[in-house]
């Protein structure tokens, strides 16, 4: 080591700048001394040591030959004496000898790996020294413990720091540069490092080339690192540096994925390789069978390495591989082991978080979910490496997912959101974010977290899973138009993702729900060779059940019948099969296939569902008892249908259960949705029925409002009548005429009303007003245009007989 070669020089000139005042007698014995270590007879130079120090107790010497002493034993490996006596005098009066004790007892405990204290020494010395050379010596130490520590930023800074001096010598120049090299490609400045190259290094020395190449291989420049490095291999330098070269080409060639040329290399080298290179060797024969997933020979490369290799700097790299062998093969004990074994240590900082986020995997893998979120949330608690930190954030919230821990998975996103929302994984985290909300069926929320992500990230490889996400949140929102064009935008942006079968299934039930019915055909039966056929089928027999083209409904579902043998889709079979049966009334037959529904059904959904349509093939069939039993057990049901329960409602009305009818159809108004306003008109009309007027205008009023459609056009009418009824003609009036104003000639509850009010305004006597509404009714073709033009006719002949 370059460091221990100054040392010694540093302590020869020391030995040189002796005291001002000599005593007789001890400058002979001194420089006895300082000869006899310099020659390095060290064992003589401790003799002479102790005898000095037991002879002059008194001397200024003293000190100065204290140093020495502690130099032999440093020389001799005799560690721990040689730190007694260093710490004996760091806190010298002598500025020299304190500064000196400092540097030494600085290199001790480096050497002892005991980096922290070392750090600690050197950084008080070179902020206080005025020396230097010992500035310079300090900062070279600083660095390389910097370096050890994996501190790749802080070893760079001082190393900078050390060559921008003056009088920094050439050996130790040299070192510094070279170290500083490895520093910046270890952080990835590779421009710095190649400054740093083409300035401090001779263009003609191996070291140039191989740095030069080495600068070329950190920026991903494979095929140029490898040229770079077959300089070295053609040029005429020495072994060490063509053997090292060839290591370098086969880092290059296993980045490339070209491992039979890394392989042939290896293979050429395993015999012949010089020592100093043996270790960096060793390490690549197993990386190169890892890289290739040959996980067997890489496990007993990887296990004679790190037994070997104890302190290497692959020591830590080779044991993660080694751990993520045995995970690979599902060796899931072992490679706990091994984590657990490496963890004891303890590893340096980014190692640790490195195993115990490899553990997370391990435990996740073998169905312990709870150990691996401890694992994951270690790493994201204690981990200095930001991406690591954040891909276990994100792995915590998708494993609490997974456990059903919704909430508490939205947090862990939520906090990549707000502390680390320019990373590369917050994307990642505003995507899934949008995904819970849709599996918790908050779908606005989805919805707005989705769009984020859309907004936010536009250039993110998830967006085609976000818009199909979106799509899925509007469809369940019943927003089937927004969901359309989501869907066409999926379609155009993402012609080649993996979810566009399911998209065009998708789009096939929106075109089906928004009535397009010859559309959702064509575009069904142009997916018919794609993987779900089965499902193609059903929706072909719902759109020809929907425009009533029954005989080829029925021979979907028959080819349905002959090829489904899944218990789930058969269920499903039955329940529209047996629909079909009652849209033609062959009520038995309808019966046994809702039956066959519910018997193989494993969800309640369906089972309901099922036991529903019996109830109104129980209902056609007029055996009332049956039907009204199955509907009453059905009116609390959560999974029936809106659009089921409705029909209960009407039943239950039907069969007097006006109050029962009245909790059903609050329920559904309660709930919003596709069938809230028609559930609300219903209410109205069961009001009606049973004379209940003024909760009857409650419900209709409040569907008086936007969008000014056939149900609000049928409240309002159905207010006027009310009116009407109880003998309240004008208000009775206002309303026909407010309903004939507001809403579209279109709409038949329209001409409807004018009748109505034309009709009362005859009745009181105000036969123009009347007149001009019937001449108005009677321009338009309708069936109240025929009954208008009568109207006149009558009222053209009584004013003739007046």
């Amino acid at each position: 080591m370059v460091i221990k070669k100054f040392l010694k020089n540093l302590a020869v000139v020391v030995l040189l700048a002796l005291p001002g005042i000599l005593e007789a007698g001890e400058d002979e014995d001194y420089t006895a001394i300082k000869n006899s270590f310099n020659d390095g007879f060290y064992a003589l130079t401790l003799d002479a040591c102790n005898a000095f120090l037991r002879k002059n107790t008194e001397s200024s010497y003293n000190q100065d030959v204290l140093l020495i002493k502690g130099l032999v034993f440093f020389n001799l490996k005799k560690h721990p004496q040689a730190a007694d006596v260093f710490e004996s005098l760091k806190n010298s009066e002598d500025r020299r000898i304190r500064e000196e004790a400092i540097l030494y007892l600085a290199e001790l405990h480096a050497l002892s790996l005991y980096y922290d204290k070392s750090t600690a020494l050197l950084e008080q010395l070179m902020n206080t020294t005025e020396n230097n050379n010992l500035y310079i010596l300090s900062g070279h130490r600083l660095g390389l413990n910097y370096f050890q520590q994996k501190k790749y930023l802080e070893s760079a800074r001082v190393w900078q720091e050390v060559l921008n001096r003056e009088n920094v010598p050439d050996d130790i120049c040299s070192n510094i540069t070279h170290n500083l090299v490895k520093a910046y490609l270890k952080i990835g400045d590779a421009e710095q490092a190649q400054k740093l190259i083409e300035s401090g290094m001779d263009k003609n020395s191996a070291n140039y080339y191989f740095f030069d190449a080495q600068v070329s291989l950190s920026g991903k420049k494979h095929a140029l690192s490898i040229e770079k490095f077959n300089k070295i291999i053609a040029g005429e330098f020495p072994v060490f540096w063509q053997q090292r070269a060839g290591l370098g080409k086969i880092w290059a060639y296993i980045e490339l994925g070209q491992h039979r040329e890394a392989e042939g290399i290896l293979f050429n080298l395993e015999n012949s390789i010089v020592k100093e290179l043996e270790e960096e060797l060793s390490y690549l024969k197993p990386f190169l069978f890892y890289r290739k997933s040959e996980f067997s020979p890489a496990i007993r490369h990887f296990q004679r390495f790190v037994n070997k290799y104890e302190n290497s700097d692959w020591y830590e790299k080779a044991f993660l591989e080694l751990v993520e062998c045995y995970y690979s093969i599902n060796k899931l004990q072992q490679a706990e082991n091994l984590a657990l074994q490496f963890l004891k240590k303890p590893p340096s900082p980014n190692a640790a978080s490195q195993m115990h986020h490899i553990l997370g995997w391990i435990y996740y893998k073998g169905g312990d979910l709870q150990k691996a979120i401890s694992e994951f949330e270690w790493v994201a608690l204690n981990s200095k490496n930001k991406d690591l930190k954040i891909s276990s954030l994100c792995r915590v919230g998708d494993l609490l997912a997974e456990m059903g821990r919704l909430d508490e998975a939205m947090e862990q996103y939520n906090i990549i959101l707000k502390d680390h929302q320019d990373s590369l994984y917050a994307e990642y985290a505003q995507a899934q974010l949008g995904i819970y909300l849709f599996e918790k069926g908050e779908y606005d929320s989805s919805i707005l977290a989705l769009s984020a992500a859309i907004k936010n990230f536009p250039k993110s490889s998830l967006l085609d899973k976000i818009r199909f996400y979106l799509t899925q949140a509007y469809f369940k929102k019943g927003d089937y138009a927004l969901a359309l064009n989501e869907a066409d935008s999926f379609l155009a942006l993402y012609p080649a993702s993996s979810l566009k079968e399911k998209v065009l299934q998708q789009k096939a039930v929106l075109l089906y729900n928004l009535g397009s019915y010859q559309e959702a055909e064509q575009l069904i039966k142009n997916l018919s060779d794609m993987a779900d056929y089965d499902y193609f089928h059903f929706m072909l027999a719902k759109i020809y059940l929907h425009r009533g083209a029954y005989d080829l409904a029925e021979q979907e579902y028959l080819w349905l019948q002959e090829k489904l043998d899944d218990p789930k889709k058969l269920a499903y079979l039955y329940l529209h099969k047996g629909e079909l049966g009652f849209y033609l009334e062959r009520w038995d037959k309808a019966y046994l296939d809702f039956q066959n529904a519910y018997n193989l059904a494993k969800e309640d959904k369906i089972k309901d569902q099922a036991l529903y349509w019996q109830g109104l093939c129980f209902y056609r069939k007029k055996d009332f008892q049956k039907a009204v039993n199955l509907f009453k057990d059905l009116q609390d049901s959560s999974n029936l249908s809106r659009e089921a329960r409705y029909n209960l409602a009407d039943i239950l009305t039907m069969q007097g259960e006006e109050q029962k009818a009245i909790e059903v159809l609050e329920a559904i108004v309660g709930q919003g949705g596709q069938y809230s306003r028609m559930a609300l008109l219903k209410l109205g009309d069961v009001y009606k029925k049973s004379n209940r007027h003024d909760k009857a205008i409650a419900a209709y009023k409040k569907l008086e409002a936007n969008p000014y459609d056939i149900v609000a056009a049928e409240a309002s009418f159905k207010i006027a009548e009310i009116y009407e009824i109880d003998g309240k003609t004008e208000e009775s009036i206002l309303q026909y005429l407010v309903l004939s104003t507001l809403y579209s000639h279109e709409i038949s509850f329209v001409n409807k009303a004018r009748i109505r009010c034309a009709r009362l305004l005859e009745k009181a006597d105000r036969l123009t007003e009347a007149e001009k509404i019937y001449r108005e009714v009677s321009s338009v073709s309708s069936e109240e245009a025929i009954y208008a033009q009568e109207r006149l006719k009558h009222l053209e002949a009584e004013k003739t007989g007046r």
